[in-house]
């Protein structure tokens, strides 16, 4: 699983996506994505080859997070991982500019 964005500000979209999980049309296999106990989506789709691609609005404080990604298939739990990165807001803006 990699996110689009390893760095983002509070308020700005953020598109997670992975490859490599099994084909659900988000009820039958449902793939989650979380950090920690925060759940930020379930039931996402995942395509015929594997693949998702999922965007989440980011509103947490400065901070490094981790975002799990979950599939469970019968017994079989698939899952992938990646940090992200929130920035304060203006720092964020100040990087964008230069």
């Amino acid at each position: 699983m990699t996110s689009s964005f390893a760095r983002a500000g509070s308020g700005d979209k953020v598109t997670i996506y992975g490859q490599g999980f099994i084909r659900s049309d988000g009820r039958d296999a449902p793939l989650s994505i979380r950090i920690g106990d925060r759940q930020l989506a379930d039931q996402v789709k995942v395509d015929a080859e594997g693949n998702f691609k999922h965007e989440i609005l980011v509103d947490l404080a400065s901070g490094e997070y981790l975002i799990i990604v979950e599939q469970q298939d019968g017994k079989r739990l698939t899952q992938g991982s990646d940090y992200l990165v929130v920035v304060p807001s203006d720092e964020f803006e100040k990087r964008d500019k230069r």
